[in-house]
Parts: structure tokens; C-alpha cells; sequence
């Protein structure tokens, strides 16, 4: 093999380990690191942002800055927000080849919208999307695909197909399974509401007893206190009234969110 086709050889190899390799984009190691507690700690990672002057980053980091700064105030403080500044955001990393940005900018057009309202028919739209774009990029962040399994769960019982609805319920259930007690928790309980609603009461019993040993897990009180609404709800279709009476009593009507 003479010189040329050696160097042809190792250039073809090049290009194709390039190829199959994922790309990694790099923004400001702060930002990463905020982004690295932002599920577990939505409010460190707000009062971290803030202390950030976002005029001196790059176009990138803004960029990564703004997403991230929806993502803390949508978990932390549950204002409405516009989508105003997501919808910018959305536009960059739709062109920027960031992959697991470009999806979870598509989750959050969805999910500001689904906040303000959740009839808004564009929803539906950058859900799919952001689903489409973790799926033909394998892209491996179990807590974005739980948010979109999880709200297109949301958008099929919105619109009473429970069947649907059940799936993906499921779905986001697998992708809570390793990662996240709370998470787990939650969809476990969107799913008894499926179970509850085709008469399944007993299924529904059994799924929400497997789920107190993980509340020892949990970052706080809220699934313990879901647990409780959804066994006076099934207790309630049993017609095991005195236990429904029971664990009414032992909710506490906090806001939680998934």
C-alpha cells in the first residue's frame, strides 16, 4: 500500500469517528455548573443567575444564560412568563447545532405556554418537536424526556383520551425510574388517575402502596403529600369511605410541580 492510499485511509477514519462522535459544546464553566443543580436545586440556581451581569457574556452563554433562566424561574417561583425571551432562545439554538438545547428551548415554548394556557394549540406542537429531536439525536437527558413525556400525557387527558394519555405517562415513568424518586412519584400518580378513571381502583391502590417506601428518597414533603390526595381518591371509588375521610385529613393542598 503505497504512501497516498495510507493517508487516504487514516483521513476516511478520521471523518468517520468524527462523525459518530457527539459534538460537545462548551459554554461558560458557571453556567454549566448552574445548569448541573438545576433540577435538584431550581432555587440555588435562580439566586446564582442572578448574580450574573448577562451583558458580559458571549451571544452563546446569553443564549445558555436566558434558557436557563426560564428553566429556574419556571421551577422555582411558578410566575408566568412570557415567551418572549424563550422564543429567542428557541431561534438560537435552533440553528446552533446544540442539540440538547435546541430541545429543551422547544420543551419550554411548550411548557410557558401550557402555563398561561393550556388550550393553546401550539403546545402540542414544540412538545413533538423536542421529542423529535431527543429521539433522532440521541440525545440523553432523562430529565428533559420526563417533562415531555410527562406534558404530552398532559395534553391527551386535557383532552379526555385517557388511553393516550396512559402511555405516555408510562413513559416518562421509565425515564424517572433511575433518576428521580419525585419524578417517579409524580407520574406513578398521573397514572393512577388512569387507572381511576377506567375503574381500576385496585391497580391503583396497588401502584400508589409500591410508592411509600420512596418518599424516604424525596427531596421534600410534596410526593409524600400527593400519595395521600391520590389514596383518599381511590379509597373514595372503593367506597372505603372512612379511610378516604382519613387521608384527606393527612393532605396538606401544597403546589407541586414535576
Amino acid at each position: 500500500m503505497n504512501y497516498k492510499s495510507v493517508t487516504m485511509l487514516l483521513l476516511l477514519s478520521a471523518l468517520v469517528l468524527t462523525g459518530c462522535r457527539k459534538k460537545h459544546y462548551s459554554y461558560d464553566p458557571v453556567l454549566s455548573e448552574i445548569d448541573s443543580i438545576m433540577v435538584e436545586m431550581p432555587d440555588s440556581a435562580l439566586t446564582a443567575l442572578k448574580s450574573i451581569n448577562p451583558k458580559e457574556l458571549s451571544q452563546a452563554d446569553r443564549m445558555y444564560f436566558d434558557l436557563l433562566s426560564t428553566i429556574a424561574i419556571d421551577k422555582a417561583t411558578k410566575i408566568l412568563q412570557t415567551d418572549s425571551t424563550i422564543s429567542v432562545v428557541y431561534a438560537y439554538f435552533s440553528q446552533s447545532g446544540d442539540k440538547l438545547n435546541h430541545a429543551r428551548s422547544a420543551l419550554y415554548r411548550g411548557l410557558l405556554r401550557y402555563r398561561v394556557n393550556m388550550f393553546d394549540e401550539d403546545i402540542f406542537h414544540f412538545l413533538k418537536e423536542a421529542q423529535t429531536i431527543c429521539e433522532d439525536n440521541n440525545v440523553d437527558n432523562k430529565n428533559v424526556k420526563y417533562l415531555i413525556y410527562l406534558y404530552l400525557g398532559e395534553l391527551h387527558r386535557r383532552d379526555a383520551d385517557w388511553i393516550e394519555a396512559q402511555e405516555w405517562y408510562s413513559k416518562a415513568r421509565e425515564e424517572a425510574m433511575d433518576s428521580s424518586p419525585d419524578s417517579y412519584i409524580y407520574a406513578s400518580c398521573y397514572l393512577v388517575d388512569c387507572y381511576l378513571y377506567r375503574g381500576d381502583n385496585d391497580l391503583a391502590m396497588q401502584t400508589l402502596n409500591s410508592l411509600d417506601p420512596l418518599t424516604k428518597y424525596t427531596a421534600n414533603g410534596f410526593p409524600a403529600n400527593t400519595i395521600c390526595l391520590k389514596k383518599a381518591q381511590t379509597f373514595y371509588a372503593l367506597n372505603e369511605l372512612d379511610s378516604a375521610l382519613y387521608y384527606c385529613e393527612k393532605w396538606i393542598p401544597y403546589e407541586t410541580d414535576s
